[in-house]
């Protein structure tokens, strides 16, 4: 696979990791980015009422999610039923990728949600 192509995004589906391996696997990817002098980037799309955002809603939310990321990025829950974490390792033009993927995320969000109930979901990124 080519450099270029594994910045876009990727339509395949991908496996979720539960919220205990996401944040495992958060954890050594931060101590590589570390090792490598590299910027890692955590987008996190965070449901503000969670309680009231239905599953049909959050099976979306991950669907358009997953549609948005590139191929090498990491998805799973950061919070189980709360938030969705998107890990980004490889950056090459941080924090411009983060900011890209975020437009992408929203944008994917807008063709699967409902205004009424995309109001409900923020998008955060935070940068190591």
């Amino acid at each position: 696979m080519s450099e270029h192509k594994s910045t876009e995004p990727s339509n395949r589906v991908r496996e979720v990791l539960d919220e205990t391996l996401f944040r495992t696997t958060l954890i050594t990817e931060r101590k590589r980015a570390d090792r490598s002098n590299q910027t890692l980037a955590v987008v996190i799309v965070r449901a503000n009422e969670p309680r009231a955002t239905s599953t049909s809603t959050w099976a979306e939310a991950m669907v358009a999610v997953q549609s948005a990321v590139r191929a090498v990025d990491i998805v799973g829950w950061f919070q189980t039923r709360t938030s969705i974490g998107v890990i980004l390792p490889e950056l090459r033009r941080c924090p411009i990728d983060a900011h890209d993927l975020e437009k992408r995320i929203a944008a994917e969000l807008a063709k699967r949600i409902p205004e009424d109930a995309r109001r409900a979901f923020s998008i955060a990124i935070h940068l190591h």
